[in-house]
Parts: structure tokens; C-alpha cells; sequence
């Protein structure tokens, strides 16, 4: 005869069997529910429309009914939440949502994210009281989970934003700190209140109150150095005074920064932004010396590949800024020779001839983009599929634009639409070839047959609606001579 005690580890183990079996199942028909969904929206929604998603759709809320227990479960009830608004039924995706809220509540940030996507969609409705509401419900809640705890500034910047209600503002204003602050004195003074302080500063920063805000972001540097928050805490507070007009005390915060937090992170960028405010400073010499510093706070890899010429050109430009011009071309040429691969290299002709057009050389300028055309071209062909090619690429339009030369541009648009296979790229490429065609030659006519042809093969596009907009608002037929 069995013994009891030996029943319970039989029983546990057939517990953790049943759901491993379930979470396998779960997997397995979501990926086959992903595959219908890739199938349907290459075949049949260019063709039928939002309405072919409704197989995809029960699928993954069949998958979201018979394994309720799996994070597949879950992840679909955001899927079919997503398809439904690709049909625009608004009420069937907050029912998903609700799903996630009502039954995932404390597991994750599940619930969290469902009530922010809730709060959003009934924002997109116009219907603010609603979206308000499900707002205040994310921050009391779902309580330290970083959507609940944005939530209240969310509240703020709608109102801020539209701007025509200042009673309803500066009560939404009131109710965000005394949340905050209650939130904060129930933590007690342990390192999670950091997170709570950081918002309740970025409430006052959004009403211009940078005093508190700083007030509040230096305590976070001071009660908790070694906290996540305290290196950006510090970072805020520059910010803040630089929006007080204390520019003085904005350098000296950030110089601060990287004699505490050498190591950081973001260390690289907030020496770019240094560098940046000296020179709007005019400052240029510091300017410089800060963009120098760049790469010497980055790990070695990509990261120091991109830094370095980057920081070569904005060295470049701060002697441009300053109205030296011989050693900005010095240094431009450098950054040529150099790496001349980088996105920083590649952008030197662009700026070489909008410097000798403003010094009125300009036989000087159309030469220097008339050689950078024929060598992001050379360069496509050399360097295929890769960031070479795609900076190349990004520039020779930059070119076309800058020479006006919109035939070269739209016959490159042209060869891309013809050689593109991915959807949703092809799509972009056929609305660009419109815009050009309005607003570049002025050719309504031509233009409005063009945004036909994109919204006939692509009509659930993300950029179906501005074609629609830019169609209702075109020029008059005026197409420039020689165009």
C-alpha cells in the first residue's frame, strides 16, 4: 500500500506535467495562429478587407479561452485587442482588453498595459472623460508599475495640451502631487520611493514649476546615490535650469554628472548634449572639448565606430558655427579621409554645398553634389543590403533635393517600388512618389492618380489616412518648366 506522504509529490508532479503541457499547446497553436495571420494579410486583406482578419481572430481567441492559465493566453487577448482596431471595432479590442484586466490583475504588467491601451483608444474616441477615468484607475490600481505611475502625466499633458480648460488642469495638476505624495509617505524613505519622487518632479516640470522639480530631483541625487534614478534625477535637474535661465547652474549640474557617474550609460550622449548647449552658449571651445569626450565614454564596438566620426563632424560644425570656415573644412576633410564609410562622412558634401550656395559659389556647389550623387551611387553597388548602402541611399535623395533635381529623384523611387517586395516598404515608396509629384511638380492631376493606385493596393496602410488628407489639399496644376 501506497503510503499518504507519498501522494503529494505524485500530485505536485502531475500538476507541473499538466502545465507544461498546457504552456507547449499554447505555444504551438499561437505560432499557427501567427502563421494564418502572416497568410491572411499577404492573400486576402489587400484583397476582402479588415473583415478576412475574423479567422486569425478566432484563433487566437480560441487559444486565450483554452489555456487561460499561459502568458500565450494572454499575449493573444492583446493580439485580437490590435486586429480588432485594424477593423476599427473600438468596443470588441476594449473587450479584449478587459479580459487581460479582469483576469491577469497583479501578474506582470499585463493589466497595467491593457488599462494604458484602454485609456488611449477612448482618447483616439474623443471620448476624454472616459479615457480620464480609466487613467486614474492605471495609477491607483496598479501601483509602482511604471504605466501607473505615468498615468497622472498623462492626465496633464491632455489638458496642457488642448489648452481651454485651466480649472480642470490645475485640479488634475493637484490631485497627480497629492497622489504622488501619499504614494511616497506609504513606501517610507526606502529606494522604490525613487521612482515616485522622479514622477512627482516631472509633474511639476510639465506645469513650468522647475524650483520644486529641481527641489525634488536633487533630493533623489542626495537621499539615494546609488539608485537607477539618480544619474538621470541629476540630468533632469540640469534640464530644469536650463529652462529656469540658470545656465550657470545647468553646465555646472551636468559637469557634476560625469565627475559622480563616469560610468554611465548614457554617459557618451550627455556629453554630446553638453557640448550642444556651450555651443548655443557660443561657447565653442568647450563646445568642442565636450565633443571630444564623446568616445572616450563608450564601450568599445559599434557604439565606438558611430560616436567617434559623429563627434568629428559636430567638432567640424561647431568651427563652422563659430564662422571658421577654413579649419571647419580642415576637419571636414579629415572626417573624410578617415572613415569615410560613416553616416558622418557621407553627410560632409550635403553640407559643404549649402555652405559655398550661401557663400554664392555656386558652380563650386552643384559640382561637389554632382560628384556626392555619382559616389552614393557607386557606393549602393559596392556595399549591397548593408548601412553603407542604406546611409548612401538616405543621402542621394537629400542630393536630389538639394539640386531640385526631382526627375532623378522620382526615377529612383520608381526603380526602389519596382524592386521592393516587402508590403508595407513598397507601400511607402508609392506614397513618396506621390508627395513628390504634388508638392515637388505640382502636378495634381498625375498626383491624385498616384495616391489612388496606393490607396487601391494598400488600404489598411499606416499611411492610408495622410494620403487621404494630402489628396483633399492639393495644389492646383502648375507643373515648374523644364520639371
Amino acid at each position: 500500500m501506497m503510503k499518504k506522504f507519498e501522494i503529494i509529490p505524485i500530485i505536485l508532479l502531475c500538476f507541473i506535467l499538466s502545465s507544461c503541457r498546457e504552456g507547449y499547446l499554447s505555444e504551438k497553436e499561437f505560432y499557427w495562429a501567427s502563421k494564418t495571420l502572416k497568410r491572411i494579410e499577404e492573400t486576402s486583406l489587400p484583397a476582402l478587407g479588415p473583415q478576412s482578419l475574423n479567422i486569425p481572430i478566432a484563433a487566437f481567441e480560441k487559444i486565450a479561452e483554452k489555456y487561460p492559465g499561459t502568458p500565450k493566453a494572454v499575449e493573444s487577448l492583446f493580439v485580437v485587442a490590435n486586429l480588432r482596431l485594424r477593423q476599427k471595432d473600438s468596443e470588441s479590442a476594449r473587450a479584449a482588453l478587459a479580459k487581460v484586466i479582469q483576469n491577469y490583475s497583479g501578474k506582470g504588467n499585463w493589466a497595467a498595459d491593457a488599462r494604458m491601451q484602454t485609456a488611449k483608444l477612448y482618447e483616439v474616441e474623443n471620448n476624454w472623460d472616459k479615457a480620464e477615468e480609466t487613467y486614474w484607475d492605471l495609477a491607483e490600481y496598479e501601483g509602482l508599475r511604471q504605466n501607473a505611475l505615468y498615468a497622472p502625466i498623462m492626465i496633464l499633458s491632455h489638458y496642457k495640451k488642448v489648452g481651454n480648460d485651466p480649472k480642470k488642469l490645475r485640479d488634475a495638476y493637484l490631485k497627480a502631487i497629492g497622489h504622488y505624495v501619499s504614494l511616497r509617505k506609504d513606501l517610507g524613505p526606502i529606494n522604490q520611493s525613487t521612482a515616485v519622487t522622479n514622477y512627482l518632479a516631472l509633474t511639476y516640470y510639465t506645469q513650468d514649476e522647475f524650483q520644486p522639480a529641481r527641489e525634488e530631483w536633487l533630493s533623489i541625487v542626495k537621499d539615494f546615490p546609488g539608485s537607477g534614478y539618480a544619474p538621470l534625477a541629476l540630468l533632469a535637474a540640469a534640464e530644469a535650469a536650463w529652462k529656469q535661465g540658470s545656465y550657470d547652474q545647468a553646465l555646472s549640474e551636468y559637469e557634476k554628472f560625469f565627475e559622480s557617474y563616469p560610468k554611465s550609460e548614457i554617459a557618451g550622449k550627455i556629453a554630446v548634449r553638453l557640448g550642444l548647449l556651450y555651443q548655443e552658449r557660443k561657447n565653442y571651445e568647450k563646445a568642442r572639448f565636450w565633443f571630444s569626450k564623446v568616445p572616450s565614454y563608450l564601450n568599445k564596438g559599434e557604439s565606438l565606430q558611430t560616436a567617434i566620426p559623429d563627434s568629428e563632424l559636430l567638432i567640424a560644425k561647431a568651427y563652422q558655427d563659430e564662422g571658421n570656415w577654413a579649419d571647419a573644412e580642415k576637419k571636414y576633410d579629415e572626417l573624410v579621409s578617415k572613415y569615410p564609410l560613416s553616416a558622418a562622412a557621407l553627410q560632409v558634401p550635403l553640407i559643404k554645398n549649402a555652405y559655398y550656395q550661401s557663400a554664392t559659389q555656386v558652380e563650386k556647389a552643384q559640382l561637389i553634389l554632382k560628384d556626392a550623387v555619382q559616389y552614393y551611387e557607386e557606393l549602393q553597388k559596392k556595399h549591397p543590403n548593408t548601412k553603407v548602402a542604406a546611409y548612401a541611399k538616405r543621402f542621394m535623395y537629400a542630393a536630389f533635393s538639394q539640386q531640385g533635381d526631382w526627375t532623378a529623384m522620382l526615377k529612383n523611387i520608381e526603380d526602389e517600388i519596382n524592386l521592393e517586395k516587402n508590403a508595407d516598404r513598397r507601400g511607402r515608396w508609392m506614397f513618396l512618389k506621390a508627395m513628390v509629384t504634388q508638392n515637388r511638380l505640382k502636378d495634381k492631376e498625375q498626383a491624385t492618380a498616384l495616391f489612388n493606385d496606393f490607396l487601391t493596393d494598400y488600404p489598411e496602410h499606416s499611411l492610408s489616412d495622410l494620403a487621404k488628407v494630402f489628396q483633399e489639399h492639393a495644389p492646383q496644376n502648375n507643373p515648374p518648366a523644364g520639371s
